[in-house]
């Protein structure tokens, strides 16, 4: 049997191995071709966003700018209201009693007539209080006739001082009862007290009434009232004449009202002023008896530095803002004041003039680019215009490192 030579083995291996070692080497070079590539076209797709905050719409890292709304902080008036709920009341309002007995002869006004002051109202069977008006004038008659005829004679002095006193007395007594009878006629046409408007009549025609049986309501309602109990600590402006605020629940329209009366005491039980304010002007249809929500102004600031309430918002136990400066939002904390409607007073933290952010706002952060793509026009245009030079000018720095 022939012997193997002895370097057999090792040259069938090499000759094994060779192509398998060479088709790993072009593999393994493709794969750094290929890596080469993808590290250049990542720095080319990572190349221009670094930086281009203001140039492409893009912040730090390439994060795109927070689009935004802004208003500038303004200066003016601030003040500090009360707010509650009163009940309009009339001016006056008067329960009508009968003041006689006698049966309703007549009813001259219903619900709702408006009535001036002195105006009957209804009226009553008469026949006896004419007739007792008829008796009592003749006994006048009577009586003023016997004093002239004792007259005469105590001036010739065939009557006694004391028998003419007598007379004088009877005369007195006479006239008097005439009075009286002359009242209680009076007594069955019934008058209104004031002017106003007949709010509820409470008897029927032919009805049998008696001293104290109601008979009608009525109020005056020009004008009406509101009245509205404030706390005495929050009095310090409240004065007869101030203006108050009032909206009608009924209609929803706004009315003013002027305060009329401020009662001198404080409730000890409420601790409050009761404030009383006269309505002239107001919708028909407004009744007494209708809710409103009154405003008065117990505080304020002439001069105060005011924001859009919509651009303060809390943050753990502070109050804060972002204000635009230099295309990123800046974070403030502020302390504020009055609160007046859409405006809230800032005591500190921002000053007139500055843009604050009321949109989008509270998903910024501190230093966040933004975008200002709301706002009052002149602003804006002034914004635009420096963005556009800055733009300009970034581009120009740019240009020699990328020529090279």
């Amino acid at each position: 049997m022939p012997q193997p030579q002895p370097n057999h083995r090792g040259v069938v291996s090499a000759r094994g191995r060779w192509p398998r070692l060479a088709a790993a080497a072009a593999f393994f070079s493709v794969l750094g071709l290929l890596a080469g590539c993808g590290g250049q076209e990542g720095e080319a797709a990572a190349g221009p966003k670094a930086g281009m905050r203001g140039r492409g719409g893009h912040g730090p890292q390439g994060r795109p700018d927070a689009p935004v709304a802004i208003e500038p902080a303004v200066t003016g008036p601030a003040s500090s209201y009360y707010t509650a709920t009163a009940t309009l009341e009339a001016q006056s309002h008067s329960r009508i009693l009968a003041r006689t007995t006698g049966v309703v002869r007549q009813i001259l006004h219903e619900e709702g007539d408006k009535i001036a002051a002195g105006e009957v109202l209804l009226l009553l069977e008469d026949d006896e209080a004419s007739w007792r008006v008829k008796q009592a004038e003749a006994n006048e008659r009577t009586a003023r006739a016997e004093h002239e005829r004792r007259a005469a004679m105590e001036e010739s002095g065939l009557l006694s001082a004391g028998e003419f006193e007598a007379t004088v007395n009877n005369l007195q007594v006479r006239e008097a009862d005439l009075e009286l009878a002359r009242l209680q006629l009076s007594y069955t046409r019934v008058q209104s007290p004031f002017e106003g408007r007949v709010v509820r009549r409470l008897v029927d025609l032919g009805a049998d009434v008696s001293p104290g049986t109601p008979l009608f309501e009525v109020m005056d309602v020009d004008p009406l009232l509101a009245r509205v109990h404030i706390p005495a600590k929050r009095m310090g402006f409240v004065a007869v004449g101030q203006t108050m605020e009032v909206r009608l629940d009924s209609t929803g329209e706004e009315v003013k009202g002027k305060v009329s009366l401020v009662s001198p005491i404080v409730d000890p039980a409420t601790g409050t002023v009761k404030v009383t304010a006269e309505i002239h002007d107001y919708p028909p249809g407004t009744r007494a008896g209708d809710f409103a929500q009154v405003r008065i102004v117990t505080a304020r600031h002439e001069r105060a530095t005011l924001v859009p309430s919509r651009a303060v918002f809390e943050e753990q136990g502070s109050d804060i803002l972002f204000v635009v400066e230099d295309h990123k939002a800046v974070r403030r904390i502020v302390e504020t004041g009055f609160v007046d409607g859409d405006l809230t007073e800032v005591l500190g933290g921002v000053e007139e003039g500055e843009l604050v952010i009321v949109k989008g706002q509270r998903e910024l952060r501190d230093g966040a680019g933004v975008e200002v793509l709301e706002g009052p026009p002149d602003i804006l245009a002034e914004l635009n215009a420096a963005k556009a030079d800055e733009t300009a000018a970034t581009t120009t720095e740019a240009e020699p490192a990328d020529a090279s």
